[in-house]
């Protein structure tokens, strides 16, 4: 019940159909949206409140989408990577692919991937490129698990390579399995993975 009435709220107060991402952005000033942090680190392993989760996290997602300065620069200094980060280790695969839009949107804006590799927040950049990793290696593994994770995380390298910083910590951390053959039938059978994991390939020689 406690569960049901959560995802009430949030989707009343934050997702309603009458609430635009315009709207959403107002809230922002106010640090409305933080208080759907604590829902979304919550552990919890049940699959009613996965939904519930996935649900808030949708929220911060909207604001990033279209990726304003001002929302970007929300979410950096309200630890929202820190949040996505615990998302791709912990969430299911649905809160995975909104979490990983979430980063990508944050490193398509100057400040974002400028914060990210920068000198004081190494450990941010090694935190990312970590957490990449490990879902490259599952995914190797569990290749059925989810071609769109493989995407997007390919997609989160190859901006990465944009940056010097960025560019040195992929090359010099880049799973095997993205070079060994390891993803050949998944690019066989989706060509947009085939085309990202050559021109990642590429960047990085």
């Amino acid at each position: 019940m406690t569960t049901l009435i959560l995802q009430s709220f949030v989707q009343k107060h934050f997702l309603n159909s009458f609430i635009t991402k315009y709207v959403l952005y107002l809230l922002v000033p106010a640090c409305a949206p933080n208080f759907l942090v604590p829902l979304i680190l919550f552990k919890s392993t049940n699959e009613m409140f996965e939904d519930v989760r996935m649900i808030a996290l949708s929220v911060f997602g909207i604001l990033c989408q279209g990726r304003e300065s001002r929302i970007i620069k929300w979410a950096i200094e309200n630890d929202i990577i820190e949040v996505c980060h615990c998302i791709l280790e912990n969430g299911s695969e649905l809160s995975k692919v909104i979490a990983m839009h979430i980063l990508e949107a944050i490193l398509h804006d100057n400040s974002g991937i400028s914060y990210i590799c920068g000198p004081t927040c190494t450990h941010v950049l090694h935190g990312l490129i970590r957490t990449l990793n490990g879902l490259v290696n599952l995914l190797a593994v569990a290749q059925d698990f989810s071609p769109r994770l493989l995407f997007h995380s390919i997609r989160c390298y190859i901006i990465l390579c944009r940056h010097d910083k960025g560019y040195d910590a992929v090359k010099n951390n880049l799973p095997e399995a993205i070079a060994n053959g390891s993803f050949h039938e998944m690019t066989e059978e989706y060509p947009m993975i085939r085309g990202l994991l050559r021109q990642l390939v590429l960047n990085v020689g």
